[in-house]
């Protein structure tokens, strides 16, 4: 082996380049008023989504991050995510996610549930549209996130060692 090709072997693709970030001005709401609950910022929501590049390719892109929320899906969340897909069926784009949850968030009680069928739907369309989907699967990602979107994407991969799993 030369010692280019050892060179070519080496480098590391550079990350996508966030080109646009959607919906930062949702903000979730404590509808049960839980007590303890704290409303997080729209910055703090678990869920990001937007415009990713990959070396000029663009693709949806939808973060689900266990270190904001530990990751829940709330109405805000799910909304994100509905309108992600819905987004990238309507600019026949592919959807990249990267994902680590806990789940459902019990504080909003039955409106993060309802999140589930949302969002799965969301995906069914973007498929339907004949659109891919690629999925990271992080530690964890667990409950209502996998066993609903997470869960459908044509290519999924999962860190070395990671929790996945409904229950």
């Amino acid at each position: 082996m030369t010692t280019e090709a050892t060179a070519d072997r080496s480098r590391t693709a550079d990350p996508p380049a966030l080109v646009e970030q959607w919906d930062t001005h949702l903000r979730s709401v404590d509808p049960l008023r839980f007590a303890g609950y704290a409303v997080p910022a729209s910055e703090d929501e678990s869920v990001r989504t937007g415009v990713v590049s990959f070396g000029g390719a663009e693709a949806v892109w939808i973060e689900c991050d266990a270190s904001r929320q530990t990751g829940t899906m709330g109405a805000v969340a799910g909304e994100r995510i509905v309108r992600a897909f819905n987004r990238a069926a309507e600019r026949r784009l592919p959807v990249v996610e990267t994902v680590a949850s806990g789940g459902a968030r019990l504080q909003e009680g039955m409106l993060s549930l309802l999140q589930m069928a949302r969002t799965s739907s969301a995906a069914a369309r973007h498929a339907a549209a004949g659109q891919l989907t690629a999925a990271v699967l992080r530690s964890p990602t667990t409950g209502g996130v996998y066993a609903s979107w997470a869960s459908l994407a044509d290519l999924r991969a999962a860190e070395p060692g990671a929790t996945i799993g409904f229950g």
